[in-house]
């Protein structure tokens, strides 16, 4: 009995030391300064930086911790805790001055400064996290809540957030400047259980039109902008609405979203008022109007494009079908396009003016597997004789010439087999098998003309 009552007194004097010595150290000016150097090390070895665990301070209710990253970069925190109830309640400041320094903590470069201050408290089950923020000289508030220290909600607010800045602040040049405003506002973020909205508007925007000319060898002229996204996230869905303004081009969405696996419903528009000022862009030598509008329906396996514009005046639907985002079906149909507006739009001289319709039927678009037919044909074509004489520098009047022209094409892999029938009051052509191989470029044609 006396060896085990000795047993018992060395236990109990070992834990009493142990415990003795974990308060010296976590709880006790001395300890925490035994502590200071090792924890300073640690963090040094995890973040490859060069920091300075400046203040260390643990006491059994109280903590302040500051941490100089570097001479520009610091975080502060300070508060009160319950160890039992894993309870805490403590204010914070972040001040990252110049966050170029910290790219081996980022993995990335980023530039310029950031700073944000505000309280944390809860307990490890549940935590909130109120603060604000100047980040990209803006007025930024948010609250966040944790669950199991996991974020589930966030509220947040930006107002006046210089574009800019953030662009220089995400390692970005500033290709644009522009006035930002978000209202984040999500009851929920937790995966598959989304429910929230957000609210995005950019005003006063404009393009770098000379750093984009530099950068991009892109020489458009001074674009003007602003956006619009409003977004309602619910379980999986995303609704939207999003419209951008330039004088440029307008372009609209609005439909649904589900991220994964890939479903979209959605439409979309294109309003371009003058082709000319995207030829930087585009590299496309047109002008004059142009509008699209169409719906996009399906997943990653298998997606619908559809379409319809009024391009040179004409009628034009399509109707494409995309297999992991590659065209494998078209089918389209172009009424009544005017051959002068059309070579008005190309920047060619007024050739003539008739009617053009095109029919498109491809059940496949691979290459080397091409299967479908196109027709087109032109109808009251009349040449523009007086300028045809001019350019070719005739000796005599062009006479008044008038022309329809009706082509068919078959296509069978590499293999395109067309018909033609050019009938004009000054001559015919007829063809009734060009066979074009697409592969080589070789050409096998008879022809029939027959001239007045």
């Amino acid at each position: 009995m006396e060896n085990i009552m000795k047993i018992l007194a060395w236990i109990i004097g070992f834990l009493a030391l142990v415990v003795g010595a974990v308060y010296f150290l976590a709880f006790t000016a001395s300890g925490n300064a035994i502590l200071q150097p090792v924890i300073e090390e640690k963090i040094n070895e995890s973040t490859k930086l060069n920091v300075t665990l400046r203040t260390f301070t643990l006491r059994i209710s109280e903590f302040e911790i500051l941490l100089e990253l570097d001479a520009q970069n610091s975080v502060h925190a300070k508060g009160t805790y319950e160890l039992l109830a894993q309870s805490f309640d403590a204010n914070y400041n972040v001040k990252l001055e110049k966050l170029e320094n910290l790219e081996k903590l980022t993995q990335t470069k980023l530039l310029g400064n950031f700073r944000t201050h505000g309280t944390a408290t809860g307990d490890m089950a549940f935590a909130k996290i109120d603060g604000v923020s100047d980040v990209g000289f803006s007025d930024t508030s948010y609250h966040v809540e944790l669950t199991d220290l996991n974020p589930t909600s966030i509220i947040a607010k930006i107002q006046n957030a210089d574009v800019a800045t953030l662009l220089e602040l995400g390692g970005q040049k500033p290709y644009a400047e522009a006035k930002l405003n978000v209202d984040v506002n999500f009851k929920n973020i937790t995966p598959h259980e989304l429910d929230g909205d957000i609210l995005l508007a950019t005003t006063n925007g404009l393009l770098n039109t000379k750093l984009l000319n530099k950068d991009l060898n892109l020489s458009i002229p001074k674009t003007e902008f602003s956006m619009n996204l409003d977004a309602v996230l619910k379980d999986d869905d995303i609704n939207y609405k999003y419209i951008l303004n330039s004088n440029l081009a307008k372009l609209s969405s609005d439909g649904k979203i589900i991220p994964e696996p890939l479903q979209v419903d959605v439409k979309y528009g294109v309003d371009v008022q003058e082709l000319a000022v995207l030829k930087p862009i585009t590299n496309a030598d047109v002008r004059g109007a142009f509008k699209l509008n169409g719906t996009v329906k399906g997943n990653k396996e298998m997606m619908t494009l559809n379409g319809f514009s009024d391009v040179a005046s004409s009628h034009t639907v399509f109707s494409a079908v995309l297999q992991d985002f590659k065209a494998t079906s078209l089918q389209a149909q172009m009424k009544n396009l005017h051959l002068a507006k059309v070579l008005h739009m190309v920047k060619q001289p007024h050739y003539a003016d008739g009617v053009f319709d095109l029919d498109v039927m491809m059940s496949s678009l691979e290459a080397g597997k091409l299967k479908g037919t196109v027709k087109s044909n032109i109808k009251n074509g009349l040449l523009d004789s007086k300028y045809i004489t001019k350019m070719q520098k005739f000796k005599t009047q062009m006479p008044r010439t008038t022309f329809t022209l009706a082509t068919t094409t078959e296509l069978n892999a590499d293999i395109a087999d067309t018909k033609v029938n050019l009938n004009s009051s000054l001559a015919k052509l007829d063809i009734k098998q060009a066979r074009v191989n697409l592969k080589d470029g070789s050409i096998v044609s008879d022809y029939t003309t027959t001239i007045k």
